[in-house]
């Protein structure tokens, strides 16, 4: 099937495991602190089940699993030790940093992330600069991926129509969205923590295109961009 063409004007970039490689780091800290909290968990299952679900939606859910009645605090004391994890580990995806400076589009960020910490995300992997504060999360809207609100609201903030966006994304609750919001969706499986079928979980919900490597991105829009 021949590639749908489109004039790409905006790209839309998920954060976790498409510009930072944070999801194994994030995961292991939070396993740790849901086990703590009476809701045994392994790192690899959060990322299977929860990979782009914001945190507060992941506790919601455990807690319904194993009958806890979470400490109000939790999502915040989680998010903060995933921080100070990141502090010391936390390191951009190979080539993001090279090839986004070769990107005409306008470039925004929508995230699942807490706003703290998707701005230390960013600052710490040295991202915010490509992004001229078009940096926008999941708080900002009433429903979180797999709905496309935020996606929505970024193309919106950004002035153009979700027909002329491209979202890149690493979670199924990613492509998901952008496609309910209309728009092109490649997914990235380049992160540490994507397994053998990520491919496949990805074009199952409507990615597109799948890449493994960022390098190949600028080539890859130009298979889909119309003039």
């Amino acid at each position: 099937m021949a590639p749908r063409q489109c004039r790409i004007a905006c790209i839309i970039f998920d954060c976790d495991g498409v510009l930072v490689d944070s999801e194994l780091i994030a995961a292991r800290v939070a396993a740790e602190c849901f086990t703590e909290a009476g809701m045994p968990i392994g790192a690899e299952e959060l990322i299977t089940r929860f990979a782009g679900v914001a945190g507060d939606r992941v506790t919601a859910q455990l807690a319904e699993q194993f009958g806890v009645m979470p400490d109000p605090g939790m999502t915040e004391r989680r998010r903060h030790r995933i921080m100070a994890a990141f502090q010391n580990e936390l390191k951009a995806v190979e080539d993001v940093d090279r090839v986004l400076p070769m990107l005409p589009q306008v470039k925004c960020v929508a995230s699942s992330s807490h706003p703290e910490r998707l701005s230390l995300s960013l600052r710490i992997t040295g991202l915010e600069k490509h992004f001229q504060k078009h940096i926008f999360s999941s708080t900002l809207v009433a429903r979180g991926k797999p709905a496309p609100d935020l996606f929505l609201y970024a193309a919106d903030k950004v002035g153009q129509p979700s027909r002329h966006c491209l979202v890149v994304e690493d979670s199924v609750y990613g492509i998901a969205a952008a496609k309910a919001a209309g728009m092109l969706a490649f997914g990235f499986v380049g992160g540490r923590h994507c397994t053998a079928d990520s491919n496949e979980r990805l074009r199952a919900v409507g990615a597109d295109a799948v890449f493994a490597g960022m390098a190949e991105l600028p080539a890859l829009i130009e298979t889909f961009q119309s003039s």
